[in-house]
């Protein structure tokens, strides 16, 4: 919707003497005054003089006066016209550029400037200046207003208002299609047929019904034609009039419905008042000498009417009412479609001249009655409002293609996490529970420690002797669940050292043993390390920092490592479980098996569901990283754990233990570190000065610790993915963006920070709802792209 500002200019001469009145922004005004030049009368009558003879067709009017002519062929009428014209607009010109007016056209100016600047900033299509001009007097209303050239290059649309406004402007919403009604008038002379065409070729877009006379017919029932179909019950919103008319002084003028019948405005003033009443806005009269017509429908109420202000030619008619309902059926409003049927004058000017100085729209001085125009319906309609504009589509789907990439991806949940943890910290929203899982890792200090134990300590492989140690340590401190982040596929020296251990532990603890495969590289468990008849085999590998579950309910396929480490832990500490298996080495059965048997029996005690699986639509669980790692998990060298004065003398039956590596150099499962988890490093520095450095690796260990304490809480944030949120932040950015349409351009800014604010306050709202409904809304792209259709959607250009 275009907003443009409206200035009205108020024009009173008395005698040779004008008054210029420029009046806005209701207070506002500048007033001039300037002498009357008679030559413009003089110039005013060979003009329309020439002009009439230029044309031989019937004219549209009855009226018999010095201008009634028979054609004549001795004179080029056309050229004498044209002349007449020119000569004519240049004196109207400059009388309208002389110095005393300087102010006004300054103002109007400047006001363009303005225009121009509020365009380039925020690329609205509110770029135009109305300006309705009100004379009070025939001979300064019959001069070409709509010609003057004010501001070169401007879009200034000028109409006409009548010097007293008359009733207050009706505004009835009418949902569906327009309705439209023809009067077409019953005339031998003129072809009224061409008018029914095209009238008719709006019946697309609106309800067209036409009154048709006939030539002969009762003269009574003209008129009571007229009055039915004005007051119909439904209303109309167009009015449009073809045949003959004529100006009267008192009776607002009158239309011919038929040869001898005439009705005048004042005699059907009370059912147009009706009509108006009920949603009447636009009148379009097609017929001779239509200012009366024009002023009188305005002070009655209509917001718009079209109207000829001097005698046209029937085929000028034909040709200007073809154009406007072409205009019309286009969606453009009342005053682009005249101006269209104009242009089209000007620029077939041969054919027609002069006629583009002919039509004038008269306006109701209400800055509520807008200009008509017929919208659109249904899908057309929804879709030309909210069809993406180039721009829009072209932000739109590079946006989209970003949030699909990985690397983006991982920037933008990394940088999500940290922000996330940042804030956890701030407001203290941190678990108060102590976390089951006791993190073993063997580091470059473990293995300075090993070497010096034995000087063939190998790192990779890792030495089979020292997994041996640390599962007889784990053993003796009674950890009931033992999950080995080791892949041991291969043979190597000490290998029966390895089993030996596993299967002492075993034999005197039932201690539960998971051990991590490799499903994707086809890499087992070696066989003479453990029997999957006595342990838990666990595809150790992650996507994207997600939560990997089975993928069937049955895991054909092998179960996650985490989810078996989780499964463990939760079956380990019910105290209240009976017949609840445990691995011994003269098992025939494999022991997994052995666990969804009496999962099986027992499904309410299952607290990982099986059937979890990742929505069609990219939402999934992944890792909460804004949890700091010390609530996560307690972190134990390995070294540390053999030789140090460690004892789990009641708990450890309740927890769960995880040897992994601690981030030395060989090790396979270093990974770059998360924001969040080197923010949460760097406080533990900084602030409680309980580590000297922080890791540059985060190791796979640590990141199955994650997984497992999600399953094992539960604590699982489910992630709404960037495309998704992205659509939905468009689709709201355009409909606030037709919202923020019906504004005035003075309130758009000051809604569009208002707005800005909000997103902002969402995104505060978003942290919130990450802890409480363990849900991580994307906030960066989805605001930007909010943001931007936002602001671009009110700035585009005129043609997109």
């Amino acid at each position: 919707m275009n907003f443009c500002s409206i200035y009205q200019l108020n024009i009173w001469r008395t005698g040779l003497d004008c008054k210029f009145l420029l009046t806005w922004d209701d207070r506002q005004q500048i007033s001039a005054a300037l002498s009357y030049p008679e030559e413009l009368d003089r110039l005013t009558e060979t003009w329309q003089y020439s002009y009439l003879k230029a044309y031989e067709s019937p004219l549209r009017g009855r009226v018999e006066d010095e201008f009634s002519f028979t054609p004549s062929f001795s004179v080029d009428w056309k050229n004498r016209a044209e002349s007449a014209e020119k000569e004519l607009l240049q004196k109207f010109q400059r009388w309208l550029g002389s110095q005393e007016l300087l102010e006004i056209r300054q103002k109007i100016q400047g006001a363009v400037e303005e225009k121009k600047v509020t365009k380039k900033l925020w690329k609205t299509n509110d770029d135009c200046i109305d300006l309705l001009i009100t004379c009070d007097s025939p001979e300064l209303t019959r001069l070409p207003w709509e010609a003057w050239k004010i501001v070169s290059n401007a879009k200034i649309q000028i109409s006409r208002t009548p010097l007293n406004g008359g009733n207050e402007a009706v505004f009835v919403e009418r949902r569906g299609k327009p309705r439209i009604l023809a009067i077409i008038a019953a005339t031998s002379e003129l072809n009224v047929n061409e008018d029914r065409r095209a009238v008719r070729s709006l019946n697309e877009v609106a309800q067209v019904e036409e009154v048709k006379f006939t030539l002969g017919e009762n003269l009574d029932n003209f008129r009571q034609k007229l009055v039915e179909k004005l007051t119909d019950e439904i209303g109309w919103d167009v009015l449009i009039f073809a045949g003959h008319s004529d100006e009267t002084m008192y009776t607002g003028g009158r239309l011919e419905l038929a040869p001898g019948v005439t009705i005048s405005l004042t005699e059907i003033e009370f059912q147009l008042m009706q009509a108006i009443a009920r949603g009447l806005k636009v009148a379009i009269f097609n017929s001779c000498c239509g200012m009366s017509l024009a002023e009188e429908s305005i002070r009655l109420g209509l917001h718009q009417v079209v109207a000829m202000r001097e005698k046209i030619s029937d085929r000028v008619a034909h040709a200007f009412l073809k154009q406007f309902c072409q205009s019309l059926a286009m969606h453009k409003d009342v005053q682009q479609s005249m101006q269209v049927a104009c242009q089209y004058f000007e620029k077939e000017k041969s054919a027609y001249p002069s006629a583009y100085l002919i039509p004038s729209l008269f306006r109701h001085p209400s800055p509520k009655a807008k200009l008509f125009r017929i919208e659109p319906l249904g899908f057309q309609r929804w879709w030309r409002n909210w069809k993406p504009t180039r721009k829009e589509a072209i932000a739109l789907s590079t946006v989209l293609l970003l949030s699909l990439l990985f690397p983006v991806q991982d920037l933008l949940f990394d940088s999500r996490t940290l922000v996330q943890a940042i804030y956890r910290n701030r407001t203290q929203q941190l678990p108060q529970t102590t976390s089951p899982i006791q993190l073993i890792l063997i580091d470059q200090e473990s293995i300075n420690e090993a070497i010096a134990e034995f000087p063939d300590f190998e790192t990779y492989p890792i030495d089979r002797r020292y997994l041996a140690e640390l599962v007889n340590r784990l053993s003796n401190l009674n950890f009931k669940t033992v999950g080995i982040n080791y892949e041991i596929y291969t043979q190597e020296p000490h290998q029966e050292q390895l089993t030996n251990a596993l299967q002492t532990a075993v034999s005197e603890k039932e201690t539960w043993f998971v051990f991590a495969v490799n499903e994707a590289n086809k890499q087992k468990l070696l066989s003479a390390t453990a029997s999957p008849n006595w342990s838990l085999q666990g595809d150790l590998t992650f996507f994207n920092w997600d939560i990997p579950f089975p993928k069937d309910k049955n895991c054909f396929d092998t179960c996650p490592f985490t989810y078996w480490l989780a499964l463990s832990l939760i079956l380990n500490q019910d105290s209240s479980l009976t017949n609840l298996p445990q691995p011994f080495l003269e098992n025939k059965t494999l022991f997994s098996d052995n666990i969804k048997e009496f999962l099986q029996q027992n499904q309410t005690i299952n607290r990982i569901n099986f059937n979890q699986k990742y929505s069609t639509l990219g939402i999934r669980p992944i890792i909460d990283f804004s949890l700091p790692p010390n609530k996560v998990y307690t972190k134990i060298s390995a070294w540390k754990l053999l030789k140090g004065d460690l004892s789990y003398p009641n708990s450890s039956e309740q927890q769960i233990a995880i040897v992994a590596s601690g981030g030395y150099p060989d090790a396979e499962d270093n990974f770059s570190v998360p924001l969040a988890i080197n923010y949460w490093c760097n406080l533990e520095k900084r602030k409680y000065k309980k580590v000297e450095h922080c890791p540059q690796v985060f190791t796979g260990g640590e990141i199955n610790s994650y997984i497992t304490y999600h399953l094992v809480t539960p604590h699982q944030v489910t992630l709404i993915p960037n495309w998704y949120l992205i659509v939905i932040a468009a689709i709201l950015g355009k409909w606030n963006n037709l919202l923020l349409q019906q504004l005035h351009p003075k309130n758009q800014k000051a809604t569009i920070i208002k707005l800005t604010g909000l997103t902002i306050l969402i995104g505060l709202v978003e942290l919130q709802l990450y802890i409480y409904a363990s849900i991580l809304i994307p906030w960066l792209l989805p605001t930007f792209i909010y943001l931007y259709y936002l602001w671009l959607s009110i700035r585009r250009e005129n043609n997109e």
